[in-house]
């Protein structure tokens, strides 16, 4: 479970990381979370295994979001299927990074389709 403090780094390091992948992509303009250099060691470790991912797997997730034929009234049904199926075998950190880059991909796929929150 969360405590108070490390509630505000989680957030962080999710924001960072989403507005990280949502540049690469182009989506996102003007200053925000993502935007240049991470100054955090584990924002800069996110980021890095994150493109690391993405490039050795490239094939097998090509388009994962677009397959699943997100929807507003399907995004957060979708997530939580490919998140409980991620997790059954409990967590490591090669499941973290999965989990983050799909829900940058999510994140990037709503934003083509221009779904509102």
């Amino acid at each position: 479970m969360a405590t108070p403090a490390s509630t505000p780094d989680t957030r962080a390091l999710v924001a960072d990381f989403v507005g990280y992948k949502l540049r690469q992509k182009g989506y996102v303009c003007g200053a925000g979370p993502g935007e240049g250099p991470a100054a955090d060691p584990l924002h800069q470790a996110m980021r890095a295994a994150g493109d690391e991912f993405e490039t050795r797997f490239r094939r097998t997730f090509s388009d994962l979001a677009a397959q699943l034929h997100v929807t507003p009234g399907s995004a957060q049904q979708r997530f939580t299927q490919v998140s409980d199926e991620l997790f059954q075998g409990g967590p490591n950190w090669g499941r973290l990074v999965a989990f983050f880059v799909f829900g940058a991909a999510l994140c990037a796929e709503s934003v083509n389709k221009e779904m509102e929150p």
